[in-house]
């Protein structure tokens, strides 16, 4: 299967095949995590950057264009 799943990645399958994949790693955390793996591995052999960093610097900005929001401060009892 991890053959099938690299191939899946690289675009090498076939509609059947690519729907079996598919449902095995429905099933599978197993499989969902190796797939997770071997993107990254093409990503890093292609040189493309990670979507994580890509996604956390425009989060980081929008962040910084939030209002700041201040929470009342509680009663004090006397």
């Amino acid at each position: 299967m991890k053959t099938k799943i690299s191939a899946l990645i690289d675009g090498e399958l076939d509609t059947h095949e690519m729907r079996e994949v598919c449902i095995s790693m429905h099933e599978d955390k197993e499989l969902r995590r190796i797939s997770c793996t071997y993107a990254l591995i093409g990503d890093a052999l292609r040189r493309e950057p990670h979507l994580a960093t890509e996604i956390t610097g425009t989060v980081l900005d929008h962040l910084a264009d939030e209002p700041v929001v201040l929470a009342p401060q509680g009663i004090v009892n006397p």
